[in-house]
């Protein structure tokens, strides 16, 4: 796979399941609680979705709580009043089934933290793959096909990161690195181990 055929993978858009949403109340934080009709399995905390508006606009937001009736989202603030009504949502990707070491991430961060605005801290090869360091999240990344790297991830100054993303691209794991200079990083891999590190 290239890089063109990846990031045009990486961030297509699954068909999409109908859904209604209704009644949002902005919580502390700034998530919205919401009613919902869904009958399908439920989002787990930490999931990252797509959701389509009732204009049509796709965007992500991640699942702070999910039952039977309501749910708990953070999503953008100019979302919010077109998230209520007939939508669409799909998963994008669950920390909870590809990533080892997610539970403690969520329990941290309420989910796989963004990471935005912090500087890489490691960047090393390793027998299984690759490991990255950012701030006091540290990932092992496993049986690693590097498809693009660009740039000096380790020049702190010039490239304060942008986000590691992840999805779920067949079999495999897609991440992608990016920052506000000119390091950039686009894997696949087998297995990610996500660890904090504490001083």
């Amino acid at each position: 796979m290239d890089v063109r055929q990846f990031r045009k993978q990486f961030w297509t858009v699954p068909a999409l399941t109908p859904i209604t949403f209704g009644n949002c109340q902005v919580q502390k934080g700034g998530d919205c609680s919401l009613t919902h009709s869904a009958t399908f399995d439920p989002f787990l905390p930490g999931d990252d979705i797509w959701i389509s508006d009732t204009k049509g606009r796709v965007f992500r937001a991640l699942v702070r709580s999910w039952s039977k009736s309501t749910a708990e989202l953070h999503i953008g603030v100019e979302y919010r009043d077109e998230v209520i009504g007939k939508v669409g949502v799909a998963l994008r990707f669950s920390p909870h089934a590809s990533m080892q070491g997610a539970k403690r991430l969520i329990e941290e961060f309420g989910g796989v933290p963004s990471l935005i605005y912090e500087p890489l801290t490691a960047f090393s090869r390793t027998r299984e793959g690759l490991c990255v360091q950012v701030a006091n999240v540290e990932y092992d990344f496993v049986n690693v096909e590097l498809l693009w790297i660009t740039g000096e991830p380790l020049d702190a100054a010039s490239n304060p990161l942008l986000g590691i993303e992840f999805v779920v691209m067949g079999n495999r794991l897609g991440v992608e690195i990016t920052s506000l200079g000119d390091f950039e990083a686009y894997l696949l891999c087998d297995v990610v181990r996500a660890r904090i590190l504490h001083p």
